[in-house]
C-alpha cells in the first residue's frame, strides 16, 4: 500500500469514528439512507458480555443494506469502505476466529530456577515474627476496578490465600455499591469475616489518592538540612493543599559521584489518606502502607530482578485511565512520567454501533472488555467472532488510532528522557497493568518502538504457594503486580501515611523486643534480689547470735578474749617487721653483689625494686598468678664500640650465673650509639 493510500485510510477512519460518535450523541442528524432509524433504536439489542455464547438478535426492520448502498451515502463512509476493500478483499463467507491465547513467555524467569538470596539474619527473622506483618491484605484501586490480594508470609515462603477483582457498580444482595469508598469498606468487611485470624496489616494504592513523585539530585547534606530541603522542594506545585501534604523519602547514592545523593520523594494528600485510614479502622484493619505508583514499580523491579544490576529499564504501567512510566538506571529511579491513555481508551474505541450486513450491533462496555481480554489487538486478521458475526477487521480499525497514539506518546517520552541523559540506552521495556493483559499489544508496541519488551513479573523471585492450588493465570498477573509490590517490606521505606502512625509501626519490633527482654529480666532481678536479701538476713542473724553470746559471757571471759585478740594483732605486727627486715637485708645483699660484678666501664643511671605479677604461662601453673620481686637497672657502657659489647656481655653472663636471680632480661635502647662510645641498656632481674 502506498503512503498516500495509508494517509487517506487513516483520515477516513478518523472521520468515520467522528460521524458515528456524533450520530450516537444526537449532534448530527442521521442520513435517511441508514436502514435503522432513530425511533427504532430502542428495538436494538445491546450485546452483553456473554455474547460469545449467544446469537445476536436482529433489529425489527431487516433491510437489505446492499441495495441501499446504491443510494446517497456520506462521502466519508464511502471512502472508509473503499479503504477496507483495498486492505481486505471481500469473502463470500467470513470464517469464525477463536480467541487468542495469551503469550506467557513474555514473563522472564531467572536462569537456573528460583534465585536463592543470602539467608536472613536471626534478628531479621525475629523482626518478621513480631511486627504484625505475617498476614497482609493489599488493595489496588484504579478507575472502577478494585483488586485484592491477601497473603500469609514467613521468613521462607509466601502463601496467596485469596485474590479477587471487583468492579463498580457492584451488586450486593438488594443494594448496589456505586462509589469506590463504599466498595473498599465492603471488601474489608468481607475479608475480615473470611479470615481465620485478625488482619493487622493493610496496604492500599488508589488512583483517587492525590500523589506526587519527586526525584532530586543534591549534594550531601546534614540530616536537618536535608529534611528542610526535601520538605520545601516537595511542597511546590502541588495539586492539593500543601499544608495537608504527607512527605516521605529515601536517599540513594549516585553512581560515579560520591559527593551527590539521589533523593526519591513520595508526597500524598493527607485529607484523602485520612479518609482511607478511617475506612480501614472502622473494619478493624490497620492501614500501614501507601505509596506512589512509580515508587511501587521501582521497588517491585529491584526486588524481583536481582540479576539486572546494570543497564537501563523502562517500566510501563498501563492502568485503567492513565499510563505511568518509570525509568531505572542501575536499579536507581531516574525519571517518571504519566500519559493520559489507559485501558479504558481501548474499551471506548470499540464501544460502537456497528452495522454489518443485515444487523445493527451495539458493543457495550462489558462486550468491549470481553473482546479485548480474549482477542486483544489483532492486525491483519480476517474473520468474525463466533456467535456474533462481528467483523474482527473492523474492530482492529477502531483500535488502531489508540494503539498509534499510545506508541507515539511512549516514543515521545523515551525521546524526552534521552534528551535529559543522552548516554541512556534502553535495555528493555517491561509492561504491567490492565493494558498488559491485552493479547498482542506488547508485541505491537515492540514493532512500533523498536525496543526489547516483556511483561513485568511480580513473582519472579519469591516462592509462592496458593490456597487450594488456585494459581493466578498469566493473563491476570499484570493486574496484580501493584498488589504484590504493596506486600514488599522494601516499600515501607517510602510510606506516605501520617508520621505518627508510620513511626508507631516502625517501632513495633523494638517495643515488643523491649517487652520480651523485660519479661525475662524481671524474674532474674527478683531472684537475685531475693537471694541477696536471704544472704544479708543470714549474716545479720549470725551477728545477732554472736552478740548475744558475747553478752552472756562473764567479765573474765570477755577480758580473756580481748587479750587474745590483742596478742594476735601484736604477733602479726611482729611477723611483718621481721619480714620487712629480712626483705631489706636481702635487697642490700643484692646491691652488694651487683656492685661487685659491675666493671668501671659500666655506669648505672637508674635502679628500682618493683613488684611484678607473673602469668600462669611464665610459671607453668594453671589458674594461678604469683607476685614476684623485680630489680630493674638502667645504664650505659662507657667504652669504644669495639669493646663495649664485650663488657656488656660479660656483665650479663655473670649475673645469669648468680643463684639469686631466677631470670635476667636485657634490652638495648633504640637510640644507642656504640660508635660514639656509649651503649645504653636496661636489665630486668627477677628474684
Amino acid at each position: 500500500m502506498s503512503n498516500k493510500d495509508k494517509e487517506e485510510k487513516e483520515l477516513a477512519t478518523s472521520r468515520l469514528l467522528d460521524i458515528l460518535r456524533a450520530k450516537e450523541s444526537g449532534e448530527v442528524s442521521k442520513s435517511k439512507d441508514i436502514p435503522v432509524k432513530d425511533e427504532k433504536k430502542q428495538d436494538e439489542k445491546s450485546i452483553p458480555s456473554s455474547v460469545f455464547e449467544k446469537n445476536l438478535i436482529q433489529t425489527k426492520d431487516d433491510v437489505d443494506i446492499k441495495e441501499k448502498k446504491s443510494e446517497e451515502v456520506p462521502s466519508d463512509v464511502l471512502q472508509h469502505a473503499e479503504l477496507l476493500r483495498k486492505e481486505k478483499p471481500e469473502e463470500k463467507e467470513e470464517k469464525e476466529v477463536e480467541p487468542v491465547e495469551f503469550d506467557g513467555s513474555l514473563f522472564s524467569v531467572l536462569p537456573g530456577g528460583v534465585y536463592k538470596s543470602k539467608s536472613k539474619g536471626g534478628l531479621s527473622r525475629i523482626s518478621h515474627l513480631f511486627n504484625d506483618s505475617r498476614q497482609k491484605i493489599t488493595i489496588y484501586c484504579s478507575g472502577n476496578h478494585l483488586r485484592l490480594l491477601r497473603i500469609k508470609s514467613n521468613s521462607r515462603k509466601i502463601k496467596v490465600e485469596r485474590y479477587a477483582e471487583y468492579t463498580l457498580p457492584y451488586q450486593v444482595e438488594d443494594k448496589v455499591i456505586e462509589d469506590m469508598d463504599g466498595l473498599i469498606a465492603y471488601v474489608l468487611a468481607s475479608e475480615h469475616n473470611l479470615s481465620k485470624r485478625k488482619i493487622k496489616y493493610g496496604a492500599l494504592y488508589s488512583s483517587k489518592i492525590l500523589t506526587k513523585t519527586n526525584i532530586m539530585q543534591i549534594p550531601k547534606l546534614k540530616a536537618g538540612e536535608l529534611s528542610d530541603m526535601v520538605n520545601w522542594s516537595s511542597k511546590k506545585n502541588l495539586t492539593f493543599n500543601q499544608e495537608q501534604a504527607i512527605i516521605d523519602w529515601e536517599v540513594t547514592s549516585v553512581a560515579g559521584n560520591p559527593s551527590q545523593n539521589n533523593i526519591i520523594v513520595g508526597v500524598s494528600d493527607g485529607e484523602s489518606i485520612e479518609k482511607n485510614l478511617g475506612i480501614f479502622r472502622d473494619n478493624n484493619i490497620n492501614l500501614r502502607l501507601s505509596s506512589t505508583l512509580p515508587i511501587l514499580l521501582w521497588k517491585l523491579f529491584v526486588h524481583n530482578y536481582p540479576d539486572r544490576k546494570d543497564g537501563c529499564y523502562v517500566l510501563v504501567h498501563i492502568g485503567e485511565t492513565n499510563t505511568t512510566i518509570a525509568v531505572l538506571v542501575k536499579k536507581k529511579l531516574m525519571f517518571t512520567r504519566e500519559i493520559a491513555i489507559g485501558a479504558e481508551d481501548f474499551h471506548k474505541a470499540i464501544m460502537q454501533r456497528i452495522v454489518d450486513r443485515e444487523k445493527a450491533i451495539q458493543i457495550d462496555h462489558d462486550l468491549a472488555e470481553t473482546f479485548l481480554r480474549e482477542y486483544g489487538i489483532l492486525q491483519g486478521v480476517s474473520g468474525v467472532i463466533p456467535g456474533t458475526q462481528i467483523d474482527l477487521y473492523k474492530i482492529s480499525i477502531f483500535l488502531r488510532p489508540v494503539v498509534e497514539r499510545l506508541s507515539s506518546e511512549l516514543n515521545r517520552s523515551l525521546n524526552y528522557f534521552k534528551k535529559q541523559s543522552p548516554e541512556l540506552e534502553w535495555d528493555e521495556m517491561l509492561f504491567d497493568g490492565a493494558g498488559a493483559t491485552f493479547p498482542n499489544l506488547v508485541k505491537i508496541l515492540h514493532k512500533n518502538l523498536n525496543v526489547n519488551v516483556g511483561l513485568l513479573n511480580p513473582v519472579r523471585i519469591d516462592k509462592y504457594s496458593y490456597e487450594k492450588g488456585a494459581v493466578i493465570p498469566d493473563q491476570e498477573l499484570p493486574n496484580y503486580s501493584i498488589n504484590f509490590a504493596l506486600a514488599l517490606k522494601s516499600c515501607e521505606k517510602i510510606n506516605i501515611i501520617p508520621d505518627k502512625i508510620r513511626n508507631n509501626y516502625r517501632f513495633i519490633f523494638p517495643s515488643k523486643l523491649a517487652i520480651i527482654v523485660t519479661i525475662f529480666l524481671i524474674p532474674l532481678f527478683v531472684t537475685t534480689t531475693n537471694m541477696s536479701y536471704q544472704k544479708t538476713f543470714e549474716l545479720r542473724e549470725k551477728v545477732k547470735r554472736n552478740n548475744q553470746q558475747w553478752e552472756n559471757l562473764s567479765k573474765d571471759a570477755k577480758e580473756y578474749f580481748t587479750m587474745m585478740d590483742d596478742l594476735n594483732i601484736l604477733d602479726g605486727y611482729k611477723r611483718f617487721l621481721s619480714n620487712d627486715r629480712t626483705y631489706s637485708i636481702n635487697q642490700i645483699k643484692l646491691l652488694k653483689v651487683l656492685s661487685s660484678r659491675i666493671s668501671d666501664e659500666i655506669k648505672l643511671t637508674a635502679l628500682e625494686f618493683k613488684k611484678e605479677v607473673l602469668s600462669k604461662n611464665e610459671k607453668g601453673q594453671n589458674h594461678e598468678q604469683i607476685n614476684a620481686n623485680l630489680l630493674e637497672v638502667s645504664g650505659f657502657v662507657q667504652a669504644h664500640a669495639s669493646v663495649s659489647d664485650i663488657h656488656f656481655t660479660n656483665l650479663l653472663m655473670s649475673l645469669e650465673n648468680l643463684p639469686f636471680f631466677t631470670k635476667v632480661e636485657s634490652t638495648l635502647e633504640e637510640h644507642s650509639k656504640p660508635d660514639e662510645g656509649r651503649l645504653l641498656f636496661t636489665l630486668k632481674m627477677r628474684f
